[in-house]
């Protein structure tokens, strides 16, 4: 259950869209870790100003409180910067107050900071000067020894006077050693030019991770223009793939007035012509049969009883053949002549066209990049240089302009036809003879015997 969210993302046309609920949460923390520090600086800067340290609790939560809502506007308005921007518009107004809104989190993170910079170096001041009092103590312990040996008759009290003297010294630096261990660390010197540094940048750090982990999470989590409603940018040359759990089906409202509400737009609705009515057409028990002819039940098929001639029409289907150079060479001629465009549809529909065989589409799409990647392969076409850097919908491929150039010049007198390596059976759509064609036009054209023109991948028997 726990492993799922991170694989969470919605799918369409085979393709996951956006983070996962995971990834998500994770950066969500992030954000508000980073908003937090935020929030500190703030509230910081502002208790500072206005209250004293004899200010209620109240009052502090109420400012903390105040700072809160101030850190946390920088998501939504760049959630409508981001909205916008899909949309295609400016957002100036958004984009001032998000600017003002990180300044001031700069400022505050500032103030703040360099505020807790001199409470450090107060607290390092008071700790040196109190560090001075042991020099002062060890002092008074001398005098203690001097006074108690000049009072003293005997070497033993002498003695004992040294003794006090060392003990009594030797807790004073025990003393002073604790004391040293709490000395408050102060790595950067308020004044220098590093805290500066450091101070701006970290405070905007911390308010430019909120604006673009929000910027991030609002694009691609639920983004708010992306879904429901997603809009892919098709070309031809993407082969996509789509189940039909994939299609998701939105409902539109289409008015047929043109937003008018008159007596002229209404008439013109009601006035459209109503399709037929199905049931009419296909239901017997709906129609007159008095008036129609009885089928001839001798010979299979609708024939008309006591007609002079019965004829028996067959739908014959284009016998499938294997793929051969011959397909590929036609493929090729009709690229450059333009009536093929070099992209995987077009290709794939020019196989169908000419009753390839192939065991599923899968396979007719695999032989239509084959073809493609031989095209490029003999330079029949070259890449865009624009595809993928201008930012709008150009083709992948051109037509190499250099091609016809780079082909052997034809002997004189020798013909420009295109000879095929296997005959075809082609039928002429206007009179109906077949004929076999063993060479076409570079469009793959042929002349009938009738005089028709005609292509021959178009008319294949």
């Amino acid at each position: 259950m726990a492993a799922s969210i991170f694989n969470d993302q919605a799918t369409l046309a085979g393709q996951k869209l956006g983070i996962s609920t995971g990834k998500a949460l994770a950066l969500t923390v992030m954000a508000c870790g980073l908003a937090t520090m935020n929030i500190y600086h703030m509230g910081n800067a502002v208790t500072s100003k206005l209250l004293t340290p004899d200010s209620s609790v109240a009052a502090y939560a109420l400012l903390y409180f105040i700072a809160s809502c101030i850190a946390f506007m920088e998501v939504p308005v760049t959630e409508e910067i981001v909205t916008q921007d899909a949309r295609g518009r400016q957002a100036k107004g958004h984009r001032l107050m998000l600017a003002v809104i990180v300044t001031m989190a700069i400022g505050a993170g500032l103030y703040s900071i360099t505020s807790d910079a001199d409470k450090r170096a107060s607290k390092v001041t008071a700790h040196e000067t109190a560090e001075l009092s042991y020099a002062d103590r060890a002092h008074a312990l001398i005098s203690d020894r001097n006074i108690a040996r000049s009072n003293a008759t005997t070497s033993a009290e002498r003695s004992q006077a040294n003794a006090d003297y060392y003990r009594a010294l030797a807790e004073l630096r025990l003393e002073q050693s604790s004391h040293q261990s709490t000395r408050p660390a102060l790595a950067v010197s308020t004044d220098s030019i590093f805290h500066w540094i450091w101070a701006i940048g970290f405070s905007l750090l911390c308010s430019l991770g909120v604006v673009v982990i929000t910027a991030y999470l609002t694009k691609y989590h639920k983004p708010l223009t992306e879904i429901p409603r997603v809009f892919f940018r098709v070309r031809e040359e993407q082969n996509w793939t789509m189940n039909d759990d994939d299609v998701r089906v939105i409902p539109a409202h289409v008015d047929l007035t043109n937003g008018q509400s008159n007596s002229s737009a209404r008439k013109a609705l009601n006035s459209r012509p109503s399709l037929p009515n199905t049931d009419s057409l296909t239901s017997d028990s709906k129609r007159d049969a008095s008036n129609r002819p009885q089928p001839d039940e001798s010979i299979v098929g609708a024939v008309l009883k006591d007609s002079e001639s019965v004829s028996v029409r067959t739908l014959k289907k284009a016998e499938q053949v294997d793929y051969s150079d011959t397909h590929y060479r036609q493929i090729e001629q009709g690229v450059l002549s333009g009536d093929i465009k070099p992209t995987h549809r077009p290709i794939r529909a020019t196989l169908m066209a000419l009753n390839v065989k192939f065991v599923d589409d899968a396979a007719r799409a695999k032989k239509a990049a084959e073809i493609l990647k031989r095209l490029q392969t003999d330079r029949v076409i070259i890449e865009n240089p624009a595809f993928g850097k201008s930012g709008k919908v150009v083709a992948k491929y051109l037509i190499n302009p250099d091609y016809q150039t780079m082909q052997p010049a034809a002997e004189e007198g020798a013909s420009n036809r295109v000879q095929l390596s296997e005959p075809l059976n082609c039928i002429c759509p206007e009179c109906g003879a077949a004929e076999w064609v063993t060479e076409t036009s570079p469009k793959g054209r042929v002349k009938s015997s009738c005089g028709t023109v005609y292509k021959a991948a178009d008319n294949l028997k």
